[in-house]
This record gives C-alpha cells, structure tokens and sequence, in this order.
C-alpha cells in the first residue's frame, strides 16, 4: 500500500479539514466468503471516524476515503481475506511523460465512486477493485460493505529465500534451483521479483579451484517500467579472495526469480560501472503483510 499521502499546501490556498487514519483486517477462512461482511464500529476509522480520535490535516485539494477487500490464495496462510480502509488528503501523481494525475482519481465523484487500484497510481501488483468518495465532512462516511466486491488479482508470488552466503555448486539446496511459483508476498505493493546471484571459483591453499555459488531471492517493489536495469554491487566477504561484481535482476511474473546463478568476475577484469551495494536498499522492498 502507499502511504497515505499529505498533499502540499500553497501558502495562498485555503485548506480542508481531512482526517487521516488507516486500517486493514486480515482474516483466515476455511472457504471463501460470497459478500463483503460490516466491519468496524461508530466513530473507528471504518464507520464515520470521530475527529476527536484520530489526527486530521488540513489539505489543499480535499479529503479522500478509500475502501477495498481482498481475497488471497497464500501459499502459506492459506485463504485470507482482507479488508482495508483508508483516509486522508487528496494528491497528485506525477505518470508517464511527465503527466500529472491526481489520487484516488482526476474524475469528479460524488458519493461512493468506483477506482481500479493498479500499480501507476497504487503501486500494487495486478489490479484492485476499490471504492472511494471525496466527502469533506468532519467524519467521513462508512466502509461500503454492501456495495463492495471482493478482488483476486495479487499479490505476486516469488521464490524467497537465500542460501546465507556461498556454498558449493553442487549443493542440494533448494534456493540455488528453484522450482514452482514461489511463494505469496507479504505485500500487496510488491510489484516484482528479485534475485542476486554469483557462480565463482576460488583456489584453496592447495592451488585447487572449487565452485561455488550464492542465491537471494525475494519480493521487490522496483517498478515494471525499470525491469531492464540491473543493481551492480561489490562484495569481497562473500568471494573471500578478491571483490568481484553481483548482479541483482529484476522481473514481474509469478515465481520468474528461479534462474540458477551466473558467472561473475573479478572487478578489475569487468568494464561494469559499479554502485555500492547500499544501493540495493533503495529498490529491494521485504516488507511485512499490510
């Protein structure tokens, strides 16, 4: 999920009263519900929120509520269903070509309005069936439940997992070869996968070369359109014997991290422009189940 964005005020303009506040109820089920059951009670984020309980922004371009429910195969949870609301300030998005579009939506709404969540203006993987409506009253309006359908798509699925630094080549461990669809990502932001892999040799005090190789796999929320590029990092206590590049892929299908590791080579032999392995950080997203 994005974080509930605070749009900026102008010093000139005059701004609405939003209450802020989220929450999410997650749920295991033995089987499916057909509707979205009432949740929540009056005056809690989810049923008309009291002013007085939550803290409230004052926002240029107008209050949002948004609503939606999911219903997740999980590869380790089972079935879960989950509902989500939040509430906040109105904001803009800056889209492709430098076009700028504002969230939940550019189009007029009045009462309960219809928005499909996807990952240009959500971040999310697939797409979400949400509502929203843009009331500026103090207390905002309920959680739909009566008019709100449930939504399958996501979250992605990716291997997940890391063989905690080198092993042989030959090991018989299930990160260096993958196979399935992975498992679910704890986030419904995670709009890829990742891995970071090295295949390499290393001489032993005999003068011996024996192979060796480290996987990591795991949930990214690195964007689609930026898929082509890779992350090149160092690392010199993985190799042992000399600092040698990592290459960390990207993709955006169920389970598409399964590839076995590839060559590296010494830095001083690759023509690679290097960034520091911090860097990584800034793209790979492992983040707890909203």
């Amino acid at each position: 999920m994005f974080k509930i964005f605070v749009a900026s005020l102008l010093h000139e303009a005059v701004g609405v009263s939003c209450i802020v506040c989220s929450s999410v109820r997650e749920e295991s089920v033995k089987s499916f519900s057909g509707s979205v059951a009432s949740i929540g009670s009056k005056g809690d984020c989810w049923r008309q929120p009291k002013a007085a309980n939550f803290r409230s922004e004052e926002c240029a371009l107008g209050c949002y509520s948004l609503y939606y429910a999911m219903q997740i195969e999980d590869t380790d949870k089972g079935k879960i269903e989950k509902r989500v609301v939040e509430r906040g300030c109105q904001f803009d998005i800056d889209g492709e070509a430098g076009v700028r579009f504002r969230f939940p939506s550019d189009g007029t709404c009045a009462g309960m309005c219809k928005v499909a969540l996807r990952e240009k203006n959500y971040g999310n993987y697939g797409t979400i069936n949400a509502i929203f409506d843009t009331s500026s009253s103090a207390t905002g309006n309920s959680y739909p439940y009566g008019s709100l359908e449930w939504s399958a798509a996501g979250p992605l699925r990716c291997h997940q997992c890391s063989t905690h630094g080198r092993v042989e080549s030959s090991a018989d461990i299930s990160c260096l070869r993958p196979e399935g669809s992975g498992s679910t990502c704890p986030s419904v932001n995670a709009t890829s996968c990742y891995e970071t892999t090295a295949l390499f040799n290393v001489t032993d005090e005999f003068g011996e070369k024996n192979e060796y190789a480290f996987a990591e796999r795991g949930c990214s929320s690195a964007k689609s359109n930026s898929l082509t590029d890779s992350i090149f990092s160092k690392s010199h206590e993985l190799f042992n014997d000399t600092e040698r590049e990592l290459t960390t892929h990207f993709c955006n299908g169920n389970g598409c991290n399964s590839a076995f590791p590839e060559e590296v080579l010494d830095l001083d032999s690759s023509a690679s422009s290097l960034n520091n392995f911090g860097m990584l950080s800034a793209f790979i997203l492992l983040q707890n189940a909203l």
